[in-house]
Formats: structure tokens, C-alpha cells, sequence
């Protein structure tokens, strides 16, 4: 998969070395990192899917999620995925739980199955992991070093407990719901 994205004319472009965007990103564990700090491209790929989308040949570009960030899982085609996107609020109301869920419908259901099947989802591919993150702190809940029980206890019944209602997403023989966790996150192998 890495090498098909590698020469792909589109995705080629929307390739990063990291996933932030205002004042929040995704940390990656040192096995996913070469020894001057910068991802280790064998072994992670970040793809700014929203720079896909968001181009002047797009009258009205749909909603879609800022990374999509793939593990390789160590070879036999096997790959852990994270859906990320990342939203920097200074309020619950703030969080547009249908524009959330838009962005990552459409990252799923066109980004990945419709547009470019054979990069992401070919028959020879295996997901191991799939997570679709929501990265937020409205209620500023970071300081208080919650973990990720203390967190979904804190936000139950809030406007984002709503995610956990929400019918799941399904990649090839993986399910996912979108998950709200804390900023700065941390990938790693499954």
C-alpha cells in the first residue's frame, strides 16, 4: 500500500509528516519515528484527506476528516488505520456533531471505498486496527491528566457522548464508532 500511495498522482501530494492543525496533533511512539525525530515513512504514512478535497476543482469540496494516519503492521500487508480529526473549540456548542459525522462519512464511504479502493482497500490487504478519532477538549479537561475511563465519564451525556449513539463504520472486516479523546494522542503498532 505504502508504494502504491508513493506513486499515486493525488495521494503523492497530500502526504505529511505529521497530523496537526491548531494547536492539537497526533503524537507518534518512538518505533514509528527515525533517529533525527521525523516519521519513519516504512512504517507510517499521514495523508491529509481534507487537502484532497479542498482544491479549486471542487465547486462545493464535501466535508472530510484532516488525516488519515496508516500503520504498516510489520509486512504481510497489514496495516492499522486512524481517521482523525482534530477540532480546537472553546465550547461543546462549538462541535457540530452532524458536521463530524459528514466528514467522516465521507472519508469512509467515498475517500476511501469510492476514490481510491485499490490504495486503500484492495483484496490484499488486512486492517488489524481501525479507529476513528474525534480530537477535543471543549470543557478544557486536558490539565487534569484524566485517563480515557475519567474522560468518557466526564463527558457522558454531553453533546459529545452523542458519537457513541451513532451508527458504527465499517472498513473491510473492521467496525468503528467515532471515539472523542483528549488532544495529543498517541500512535503506535496495534
Amino acid at each position: 500500500m505504502f508504494e502504491k500511495i508513493e506513486q499515486h498522482p493525488e495521494l503523492y501530494g497530500l502526504q505529511r509528516g505529521g497530523c496537526s492543525e491548531n494547536g492539537y496533533c497526533v503524537i507518534f511512539c518512538e518505533q514509528l519515528l527515525c533517529n533525527d525525530g521525523e516519521l519513519d515513512d516504512t512504517k507510517v504514512k499521514v495523508i491529509q484527506v481534507d487537502g484532497f478535497y479542498n482544491t479549486n476543482r471542487m465547486h462545493k469540496p464535501p466535508p472530510s476528516i484532516d488525516c488519515l494516519i496508516i500503520v504498516n503492521e510489520g509486512g504481510d500487508n497489514r496495516y492499522s488505520f486512524y481517521l482523525v480529526e482534530l477540532r480546537n473549540v472553546k465550547g461543546a456548542n462549538l462541535i457540530k456533531p452532524r458536521l463530524i459525522l459528514e466528514k467522516f462519512t465521507t472519508t469512509f464511504s467515498t475517500f476511501l471505498t469510492t476514490d481510491f479502493p485499490d490504495v486503500f482497500i484492495p483484496d490484499e490487504v488486512s486492517i488489524v486496527s481501525l479507529k476513528s478519532w474525534l480530537v477535543t477538549d471543549p470543557y478544557r479537561y486536558g490539565n487534569l491528566k484524566l485517563t480515557d475511563e475519567q474522560y468518557k465519564s466526564k463527558i457522558k451525556g454531553t453533546v459529545i457522548d452523542q458519537y457513541n449513539s451513532l451508527k458504527p463504520f465499517r472498513l473491510k472486516n473492521m467496525v468503528c464508532m467515532i471515539e472523542p479523546v483528549l488532544p495529543n494522542p498517541t500512535v503506535c503498532f496495534a
